[in-house]
């Protein structure tokens, strides 16, 4: 028997070595794009030993013919060494397709945290605008208070007249431009922050946008960006750009 994962040579009814095991026995993360069922193939029963068959008497007089013993072991030692090299493409192949099944579950994952992250990205996109509009409200009022405590001072100057209402106004203003001074300085902390996510999260969506391409069941022998126009996101697969070269594939002339 050997391991369907590295082909080593294990014990009669196992289908892992040690190794190998430990790495199957760990669950894999919550995905809707990972599959955890693993399909293993029927195992084979051991034949019964083909009964002796008897021997013939040999005749009297007559000798065994010559060669017979030596062709018999060539022959033997042939079909040994040719079960033992298609045991060894077999385990190799199996090898080959779980190093296969286990990248494209790592381009999934990577797949879903880049839609994850341009979520976020669009989320932290609207409140930026949100934050901005009311920075933009914010400086409308301060500058409607600049302009009237101005023309009240203004007034105040040319009456010369010490007028209780107007010095209570004039203070009001006052304090109120001083809250929104306060207001505006809050929120232009609050807009550089989120510039700064927002910042960090393109960075992210750039990285897989380089990195990350697509390839969908349509036929062609092209790979896609995600913001190309013939991307269609239904039934692709995820695979790195080295990857997917290698892989005979070449870049859509629409998007790349």
């Amino acid at each position: 028997m050997y391991c369907l994962r590295c082909g080593r040579q294990i014990a009669e009814g196992a289908s892992f070595c040690d190794a190998c095991a430990e790495t199957v026995a760990k669950p894999l993360e919550e995905s809707p794009f990972l599959s955890t069922r693993i399909i293993l193939p029927a195992r084979r029963t051991a034949r019964p030993a083909p009964k002796p068959l008897p021997e013939k008497k040999k005749k009297k007089g007559s000798d065994d013919a010559p060669g017979k013993p030596g062709r018999l072991i060539a022959a033997v030692v042939l079909l040994s060494v040719c079960c033992v090299l298609l045991t060894a493409a077999c385990g190799y192949g199996a090898k080959l397709w779980f190093d296969g099944r286990r990248e494209h579950n790592t381009l999934l994952a990577a797949q879903e945290e880049n839609t994850r992250l341009q979520s976020q990205l669009a989320q932290k996109d609207e409140e930026l605008r949100a934050q901005q509009d009311k920075v933009s409200q914010l400086s409308a009022r301060l500058d409607e208070a600049e302009t009237e405590n101005t023309r009240l001072q203004q007034e105040l100057n040319a009456n010369r007249t010490p007028g209780a209402e107007i010095d209570l106004s004039a203070g009001e203003l006052q304090e109120e431009n001083l809250r929104l001074r306060e207001e505006n300085a809050a929120y232009a902390e609050r807009v550089k922050t989120l510039e700064s996510e927002n910042a960090a999260l393109s960075e992210k969506s750039d990285f897989i946008d380089n990195h990350v391409v697509f390839i969908e069941n349509d036929g062609t022998r092209y790979y896609h960006s995600y913001s190309c126009p013939r991307f269609k996101k239904q039934s692709y697969w995820a695979y790195s750009t080295n990857i997917a070269v290698s892989r005979g594939y070449e870049p859509c002339p629409d998007c790349q």
